[in-house]
């Protein structure tokens, strides 16, 4: 008897980096979308992948400076 798995896995990804590292070209090039022009991210974006079994959530968080390092500061 062969059992097929009914639901796909679902991942959650986040990709964080330095400025210009690639973070949203790989995110494009994970949903088969055309990357011959990336901007630099503003805040963050999130998609969703179907790929091989697999529902992955991937949040792309912008590598820009700002209010929001905060959030990555380590405080003694």
């Amino acid at each position: 008897m062969l059992l097929l798995r009914s639901e796909e896995q679902e991942l959650r990804i986040v990709l964080l980096g330095l400025d210009n590292a690639g973070k949203t070209t790989l995110l494009k090039s994970l949903a088969s979308e055309e990357v011959s022009t990336i901007t630099p991210t503003q805040g963050f974006n999130i998609k969703s992948v179907h790929s091989h079994g697999f529902k992955l959530n991937v949040w792309d968080i912008g590598g820009q400076r700002g209010p929001s390092d905060s959030l990555f500061t380590v405080h003694s």
